[in-house]
């Protein structure tokens, strides 16, 4: 298995190097980063948290933001690998926890320069803060404290990491739902709030005209500078605006394949294989089973809280990471979610497991050839989203036009 795994490795190693090298000249237009440098200059608003830190720091020791930005993702990014691999190498193999379902995804996925990985972070903060022997208060005013400061980074916290943490309060602590969920209330209090300070034009034209001056150091040839491009111009949408890039994909066919069916696909995909290689020594079936079941029913419960994110933004792959790792990081910090339901329902998931399967063997050199792409489906963007397939961008010209028009 060593030279799958060299390939794989060495795959995004040059992603990587490639996304570094590129990113320092990202500016207006790209999402990552003015999703990372939306900041309070317009008044408090969603996502505004770390581009306000960041604008601070930036005035004070003479970096730009952007730049800042990026040390931070892949300080991060390098922070979630050293802990998710010292906590799962015994579970998982390394090739399966650099595939493109895991810690692979924001490199293949293109969302390392995003605030995905901090969001991972903070839930891995929170979790490991609620296994430390403190005294409930205390455990809640940090907890709460990472909470908040993640959802004012991005909403999206809320629908993977807050469910799952208010149940893992009341496992663990053997205590109600309703008692571990008050305990969470100021978190609460801050999801509504950012969706009542979601963003209007006034805020966005305030937060780029803070930043005007970077985007012009970035790219002096850029006309448009004064307009609001982005997640920053992202801020001004309505409701039905967002809401119509994700129903626009129930329309969508690449190379005579319904999108949302090969989205539903990628999906059951990645369950198989987290089931599959999951690994639990050389323990009784009984214990396997259990374990999977473990697995399972954490990845359905998930799936759940996920789904909103499905409807309100169209960047399914970043959704499927979100939804795929948090599973994982709570079922590695031994959350049993059987603590809360019956026997009826234990044979549900087992039934599951067994009938979840795919048409061939599962190994692991299948995710050289695997793919999640970040934002929206079709047969190249699968094809350039695996760990192999990514190197067609750098055909000559005329050969990756070929592939774009045909499988595009």
């Amino acid at each position: 298995m060593k030279k799958p795994f060299n390939l794989l490795i060495m795959s995004l190693a040059t992603i990587m190097f490639v996304i570094i090298y590129s990113s320092f000249k990202w500016g207006r237009d790209n999402w990552g980063i003015t999703e990372w440098l939306i900041n309070y200059s317009g008044g408090f608003v969603r996502r505004g948290l770390p581009g306000s830190i960041l604008q601070y720091i930036s005035e004070l020791i003479s970096v730009k933001s952007n730049i800042l930005a990026i040390l931070i993702s892949l300080i991060i990014y390098a922070c979630v690998v050293f802990w998710f691999v010292k906590i799962a190498k015994e579970k998982f193999s390394c090739m399966t926890i650099f595939s493109p379902i895991l810690l692979g995804a924001p490199l293949l996925g293109n969302f390392l320069i995003r605030k995905d990985l901090l969001g991972i972070a903070f839930l891995i903060g929170c979790l490991l803060v609620e296994k430390r022997l403190l005294p409930l208060f205390f455990k809640s005013v940090i907890i709460n404290i990472l909470a908040i400061s993640s959802i004012f980074s991005h909403e999206a916290f809320f629908f993977y990491a807050v469910p799952l943490l208010i149940l893992f309060r009341a496992f663990h602590r053997k205590i109600g739902l309703s008692r571990a969920a008050l305990s969470y209330s100021p978190t609460l209090l801050a999801f509504f709030l950012i969706i009542i300070f979601k963003g209007d034009s006034d805020i966005a034209f305030a937060i780029n005209q803070s930043l005007s001056e970077l985007w012009t150091d970035i790219d002096p040839k850029d006309c448009c500078v004064e307009t609001p491009s982005a997640a920053i111009d992202a801020l001004q949408w309505s409701t039905s605006q967002g809401l119509s890039l994700s129903l626009s994909v129930l329309s969508e066919f690449s190379f005579g394949i319904y999108t949302p069916v090969a989205w539903l696909t990628t999906m059951y995909v990645c369950y198989v294989y987290l089931i599959r290689m999951l690994n639990v020594g050389n323990s009784s079936i009984d214990i396997e089973i259990r374990e999977k079941s473990k697995l399972t029913i954490i990845i359905i419960f998930q799936f759940m809280m996920v789904f909103p994110l499905f409807i309100l933004g169209w960047d399914f792959g970043r959704w499927i990471f979100l939804w795929a790792i948090s599973s994982i990081i709570f079922y590695l910090l031994k959350l049993d979610l059987f603590y809360f339901f019956g026997e009826s329902v234990k044979k549900i998931v087992v039934n599951i497991i067994n009938k979840s399967k795919l048409p061939y063997s599962v190994k692991e050199w299948h995710f050289l050839f695997f793919g999640v792409p970040g934002c929206c489906w079709s047969v190249y963007g699968y094809i350039i989203s695996t760990p192999v397939g990514y190197f067609l961008k750098f055909l000559p010209k005329s050969s990756k036009n070929f592939f774009v028009y045909f499988f595009a």
